[in-house]
């Protein structure tokens, strides 16, 4: 393969995982109107940096708001998050 061919394949798959982020941002529901609008133009303007930054510092859907309204009664606990293999063993 050509250098050509590589910039080109990678220009596409970055292309794609923008795309994938923009249309992944635009139908959370949880996200206040202004938070929207924000990180719209942020994910137009920055492209690349834009989804890191989105990735990094915007508000993901399984915040400790979400998990207390989920589960209200102070006696229940919420789940075990994360994968098996970084949970506290007991």
């Amino acid at each position: 393969m050509t250098p050509s061919f590589l910039f080109i394949g990678l220009s596409v798959v970055l292309f794609l995982v923008w795309i994938g982020v923009l249309v992944y941002h635009l139908r959370r529901t949880d996200l206040s109107d202004t938070d929207r609008i924000v990180w719209t133009v942020v994910l137009c303007t920055l492209n690349l940096l834009g989804v890191l930054l989105y990735a990094i510092i915007a508000p993901h859907p399984e915040s400790e708001a979400e998990l207390k309204e989920r589960f209200p009664r102070s006696g229940q606990t919420p789940p075990e998050t994360g994968h098996a293999l970084f949970r506290p063993p007991g």
